[in-house]
């Protein structure tokens, strides 16, 4: 079986309106469980291969699902930074380059200037993207 093909699960569709799902429901319902079941899948598989000795066939244990699963929880409602949180902490690197070459110079005007401005800069894209307003 290849690894993007997951085997197939089949559900009862009377169970399924016994409890009252709609016909929408029931699709929706099967979609959902159909693309979990291909996470879990792919997840328990790469588990598996990684805890894998050279050399041996590759055996996927219930640590292997559990943690998939688990891997799969962790990850649930936590978004995607946005571009300007990216550019943000780009930003916050830079700015803090900035700030430590006008550390090596400070004896020099320009030093001081890059210093200070490049600190106040870093720290204040690292407020804007923590506090979540880039999002």
């Amino acid at each position: 079986m290849a690894l993007d093909t997951p085997p197939n699960l089949l559900l009862d569709p009377d169970n399924l309106n016994d409890d009252g799902f709609t016909a929408s429901g029931e699709a929706r319902f099967k979609e959902t469980i159909q693309d979990y079941s291909s996470i879990v899948y792919r997840k328990s598989v790469n588990y598996g291969e990684l805890d894998k000795a050279p050399n041996m066939p590759r055996e996927i244990t219930h640590d292997h699902v559990k943690s998939a699963a688990h891997s799969i929880a962790q990850s649930y409602g936590k978004g995607k930074p946005s571009r300007i949180q990216n550019f943000s902490q780009a930003g916050e690197y830079l700015a803090t380059a900035v700030s430590g070459a006008g550390a090596s110079q400070l004896d020099k005007t320009f030093g001081v200037i890059a210093f200070v401005v490049g600190a106040i800069l870093a720290v204040l894209l690292f407020s804007y993207r923590v506090m979540g307003k880039g999002e």
